[in-house]
């Protein structure tokens, strides 16, 4: 079977495919057939063209869509946002106005309850608390969320701390560091690893920032941070069952050491009224809403600007 996926992707996939165990599902696609594509690539399925487009988003290497059919031109936004720092060299929107048959935009954020911050909000929030510790500094970031470690990595800088970054985030960093599109940190210099500095970690722990994920308590275990030590939530809260365990457990921990907890996050999708901004731009026929939880809201928040369809199990649409 053929896959295609963008470059960046395939690294990631590759990097972590070589460290889990042999049972894993990553281990079980190793005889998969791998087409990497990047941003002014044109994919061609039968009659239809198809050119990536990078767009931001809370991991690198997330791509939007252009589909040539001829029924018309799709745009596929992908997860995608318009208030992180990364700026494609090419929007995905550009050039389009009024020649999309069909916009499918994700509308994850549409219809809930939304803190509309951006990385550089971040960057100012967390400074803000971190400059007031005299503890450790613990920040839990998506593993894979270059942004958001990059941001964390200067906050650090000006708060006059050490990164250290536990296992999985070193991963990420080593898979990446080859692409030179992406601004990766430097190993050595930008971070350090945790397991390497641990023992000074541990006796001197004001002098650093520890960079974990996925709701990880074996560091906080190790180090037994003292009180006065925070721990930012830099990433999503836990929105799955097995998830809400691991953090609730570790919050747990947190509290028995009196370590303050605080959430400074940025979203990885788009906000409502930029959804709104773009279906203005491009004036799309018909938007299709996809990766939302509120349907109806969604096409209540574009119904005076065009036809909205909102998918159900099993429904086929046609252009």
């Amino acid at each position: 079977s053929r896959i295609l996926l963008g470059e960046c992707t395939y690294r990631i996939i590759s990097g972590w495919s070589k460290r889990v165990r042999r049972r894993t599902l990553l281990y079980r696609t190793s005889h998969l057939r791998f087409d990497t594509f990047r941003t002014g690539s044109t994919i061609r399925i039968g009659g239809i063209d198809i050119k990536p487009i990078s767009v931001d988003h809370s991991i690198p290497g997330a791509y939007g869509f252009h589909i040539y059919t001829p029924s018309g031109l799709i745009v596929y936004t992908g997860d995608f946002r318009l208030h992180g720092r990364f700026k494609p060299r090419i929007d995905l929107c550009e050039g389009v106005e009024d020649q999309v048959s069909l916009l499918i935009c994700e509308g994850t954020n549409v219809g809930r309850l939304v803190e509309p911050m951006s990385e550089s909000d971040v960057d100012a929030r967390a400074s803000s608390i971190i400059q007031r510790c005299r503890g450790l500094v613990i920040v839990d970031i998506a593993p894979a969320d270059l942004d958001r470690l990059n941001t964390m990595v200067g906050v650090a800088h000006k708060t006059g701390r050490e990164v250290l970054c536990s296992d999985r985030i070193m991963d990420t960093v080593t898979d990446l560091s080859g692409d030179r599109s992406l601004k990766v940190p430097r190993i050595g210099d930008d971070v350090k690893s945790f397991e390497e500095f641990k023992d000074d970690c541990i006796r001197n722990p004001e002098k650093y920032m520890l960079i974990t994920c996925l709701y990880s308590e074996r560091e906080v275990r190790r180090i037994k941070p003292p009180p006065g030590s925070i721990y930012l939530l830099s990433c999503s809260e836990p929105f799955e069952e097995e998830r809400e365990i691991a953090f609730n457990r570790l919050l747990n921990w947190l509290n028995t050491f009196g370590v303050s907890i605080y959430h400074v996050h940025s979203s990885g999708h788009i906000y409502p009224l930029d959804i709104r901004e773009i279906v203005e731009r491009i004036k799309p026929r018909t938007v299709a809403a996809i990766h939302t939880e509120y349907p109806d809201a969604f096409r209540s928040l574009l119904s005076d600007l065009t036809k909205v369809y909102t998918f159900r199990r099993g429904d086929e649409f046609k252009i």
